[in-house]
């Protein structure tokens, strides 16, 4: 069955409640991380697209963890994976340009805050 999602565009209901499941999932984890809204939790950031956030882990052993539990590269399986563990410290909140900036230094080069 094919549902229409927008003009000229048809999608299975499967993949439609796939998305609303993911969406709903992602709202849920990066409240409870946030305390409330989601937002980038890196000082002076004041990101709050949904769209532009990412859970990340804290000490940097993302890829590791990953591998160990087999979340491929993280999204909606590393989502799933904190909800069925008790949403577990080790994470937080980042958008995408404060995450990727952990990789070049200890501070966010747009803020001047450590991550």
């Amino acid at each position: 069955m094919k549902v229409a999602r927008s003009e000229g565009e048809a999608v299975s209901v499967f993949t439609e409640r796939a998305r609303k499941y993911t969406a709903k999932l992602r709202l849920e984890v990066f409240s409870h991380y946030c305390g409330g809204e989601p937002h980038c939790q890196c000082e002076g950031c004041k990101t709050t697209y949904i769209g532009f956030l990412q859970l990340d882990h804290v000490n940097g052993d993302g890829a590791a963890h990953r591998k160990e539990n087999k979340l491929g590269t993280g999204g909606a399986r590393l989502w799933a994976w904190v909800k069925a563990n008790g949403y577990p410290e080790g994470f937080q909140v980042l958008c995408r340009n404060c995450n990727g900036a952990k990789f070049t230094g200890t501070q966010c080069p747009l803020h001047g805050q450590d991550h």
